[in-house]
């Protein structure tokens, strides 16, 4: 699990959660809210919408600006290739809804690299740094 924080006490944490369609090599990206500082916390949802059709690990999280920022590693099942990438959606209300997710290397479809390891930054002011293996 990765937590973060907008430091006015709101809280997001995410996991990865295989428990989708009973299938263990499935897996999606949980996410929980709080916004009285982690004394309670709303049900789980679901930011992935499962890009990459196939497991979905190693989420993190992170707070800049506003804006929340969710990432994570996804199997690329659906081509066949079982290519991993790196994956992210935003969301400018507090978690409660997130943009579709989008694949961070644009040539991420077609280049045939296992990419993981997803780090995120932001400056505070709007600007975002991503860096993976």
């Amino acid at each position: 699990p990765d937590l973060a924080t907008d430091g006015k006490g709101r809280w997001i944490a995410v996991w990865e959660n295989r428990s989708v369609d009973s299938n263990p090599s499935f897996s999606s990206v949980g996410y929980a809210l709080s916004a009285d500082n982690g004394a309670t916390w709303t049900a789980e949802g679901r930011i992935d919408a499962n890009p990459g059709n196939g497991a979905e690990r190693e989420p993190v999280v992170a707070f800049g600006g506003g804006t929340w920022l969710a990432g994570w590693t996804a199997q690329e099942t659906a081509k066949g290739s079982g290519d991993d990438d790196v994956w992210a959606a935003r969301s400018t209300n507090g978690g409660e809804s997130w943009s579709a997710p989008l694949r961070l290397p644009t040539d991420g479809a077609a280049d045939g690299l296992a990419d993981g390891d997803l780090r995120l930054a932001g400056d505070g002011e709007g600007a975002w740094a991503a860096v993976w293996t």
